[in-house]
């Protein structure tokens, strides 16, 4: 009777557990879609290490997944400016020096990020930390200068500096953190607010040299909004 009994509540319980597991539920707080936008503070390690910050710009489009209030996962597309900015010599149209200049070097990349989001806190205002590696494919790359004159001694300045992208690797890898604050307008529709430092591993020149190398350190400063998509689910 003992053994009996206990097979009809294993079965019992294990068609409960089913029933359970079929409950469907509806939510707009699990998956959100957003966009943002900032700054980079863009500059590299290497080359010959006389280099300076380039400011430039950043934005992309998100999906965040939040099964839980405590942590969340975040990719997307994204549009982002690295570069630094390097004093470069120009010269006239008769060959004779104008002098150096600080001139711009942008890489403009498309950006895949994979990461790990973990809440600090919970309710209107929540602080939280983040993690993740990051796909870049170059699209361009510009050389330019705002501080050049148009003439040296009466002498026409020639600005047009090779900026292709043929000695460059197309696809570079890295990984990334930061942190940030968002605040809930409601709890599908979220403001926020990060900083994200990006720490590329790939020496971003195609040619190996033992003296010259370059990879990409720039810090993202963004704001956006999260709004949240109803699904269906089951548990």
């Amino acid at each position: 009777m003992r053994i009996r009994t206990f097979i009809a509540l294993f079965f019992l319980g294990l068609g409960f557990t089913n029933h359970l597991k079929s409950w469907e539920v509806r939510s707009d707080t699990t998956l959100y879609a957003g966009f943002w936008g900032g700054l980079s503070y863009a500059r590299i390690i290497g080359n010959d290490g006389n280099n300076k910050p380039l400011f430039a710009f950043n934005n992309g489009i998100l999906v965040y997944y939040r099964p839980k209030w405590e942590f969340g996962f975040r990719t997307g597309i994204n549009y982002i400016q690295k570069g630094f900015v390097h004093e470069l010599e120009y010269f006239t149209t008769s060959g004779r020096s104008a002098g150096f200049y600080d001139t711009n070097y942008r890489f403009d990349y498309l950006n895949l990020p994979f990461n790990f989001n973990y809440n600090l806190s919970k309710g209107k205002y929540n602080v939280y930390m983040s993690i993740g590696i990051d796909l870049d494919f170059l699209m361009a790359h510009k050389i330019y200068s705002n501080s050049v004159p148009e003439n040296f001694d009466n002498e026409i300045i020639i600005k047009t500096v090779y900026s292709g992208t043929d000695i460059y690797k197309k696809i570079s890898f890295g990984f990334n953190y930061g942190f940030g604050m968002e605040y809930n307008l409601k709890k599908n529709f979220i403001i926020f607010s990060d900083i994200k430092f990006m720490h590329g591993t790939t020496d971003n020149y195609k040619a190996q040299n033992h003296i010259y190398f370059m990879k990409h350190r720039p810090t993202l400063i963004n704001i956006g909004i999260r709004i949240g998509i109803p699904i269906k689910y089951t548990i």
